[in-house]
């Protein structure tokens, strides 16, 4: 009796155990997501606010909402239409309304996200060019500015993100050019061998204020401000 015991015992364990390694170990890692509540929110009030054919706007994610666009350019026709968390089959989802009063320029900073949770270089790209040809269609007389996406950090970045970034930002410059649109490549204003700390806000991928600066600088020459 005490055998079966014991034999029941150690099964018992072994599938504790099994049951343990199985979510903690071989599980995916799951991504955490705002709530959709947040998203609606943001689009609706974003799709609310005045336009007229004399914006500026400025598009992408949390890395773009961040960044007080009207007073670093010193104008109320500079607008952001950033959205934390946003990816670009976010972007491509709202390119109507971007393109709906027909803005006089649209700079777009979009893919970190994407990056960051494995999305294919593929599926980015289709997506971006969907988003920049909506807009391109809506109001052709609006110039579209594509971002390089920003590096992360030298301890933070890997070849996972790095390689792709790389990449992407290759594919961004080739597509802008069969779309009509304009890219500018960053990476000699912010890269430093990984996002140089000087501009890092402290998590290795959002830029502080030295940062936000830079990349007005960076842009003000493209503005028609």
């Amino acid at each position: 009796m005490k055998r079966h015991v014991l034999v029941i015992s150690i099964l018992v364990n072994i599938v504790f155990v099994g049951l343990i390694v199985r979510h903690f170990v071989l599980s995916p890692k799951k991504i955490i997501n705002p709530p959709l509540t947040y998203f609606v929110n943001r689009n609706v009030v974003l799709a609310r606010l005045p336009k007229d054919t004399t914006d500026v706007l400025f598009v992408g994610d949390s890395q773009m909402q961040s960044f007080d666009v009207a007073e670093y350019f010193k104008s109320l026709k500079v607008k952001n239409r950033g959205v934390y968390y946003d990816t670009s089959l976010g972007f491509c989802k709202r390119a109507v309304n971007i393109a709906s009063g027909r803005p006089l320029q649209v700079f777009i900073e979009i893919g970190e996200n994407d990056l960051l949770q494995s999305v294919k270089l593929d599926s980015i790209i289709n997506n971006v060019t969907k988003g920049v040809k909506t807009i391109l269609s809506i109001s052709p007389k609006t110039k579209v500015y594509l971002l390089s996406v920003l590096p992360l950090k030298k301890e933070t970045k890997s070849l996972s993100y790095e390689k792709p970034r790389l990449q992407l930002n290759g594919r961004y410059k080739v597509a802008c050019q069969n779309m009509g649109a304009f890219f500018i490549d960053l990476d000699s204003y912010f890269n430093l061998n990984g996002l140089n700390p000087a501009y890092d806000v402290g998590d290795g991928v959002h830029l502080n204020h030295a940062g936000y600066m830079q990349l007005y600088k960076a842009l003000k020459p493209y503005t028609a401000i």
